[in-house]
């Protein structure tokens, strides 16, 4: 089953499970897109319900797509980001990744 959404909105954690709740954004009626705007109920698209150690294997997962994506460029380091050090350090002085797709001028879309 193949399911779209534009981004999770929501995220909860309530007795073990890790909650997603997944939408869809909407044009306003200038054309334009608010990404931070408040999302509707009937704008969930669908939720996901996971046990926190699912959840947290996931986050691994991400980082590692995120980190491909970084390499071909999709994704580009915002300032502050730096390499090496120990894994705190990193932790700390971790890279802001931007999202490039706003750029892209594809025919995407939105409802």
């Amino acid at each position: 089953m193949d399911l779209f959404a534009h981004r999770i909105h929501n995220v909860e954690f309530l007795n073990g499970i890790v909650r997603l709740e997944f939408s869809l954004l909407r044009k306003r009626e200038d054309g334009s897109i608010d990404p931070d705007a408040p999302v509707p109920r009937e704008d969930v698209s669908f939720t996901v319900s996971m046990p926190v150690q699912g959840f947290m294997r996931s986050l691994g997962q991400m980082r590692g797509l995120a980190m491909e994506l970084q390499k071909q460029g999709v994704l580009k380091q915002g300032p502050g980001g730096g390499e090496g050090g120990t894994r705190e350090a990193r932790m700390r002085g971790q890279k802001e990744l931007r999202d490039l797709s706003e750029l892209d001028d594809g025919d995407d879309q939105l409802v």
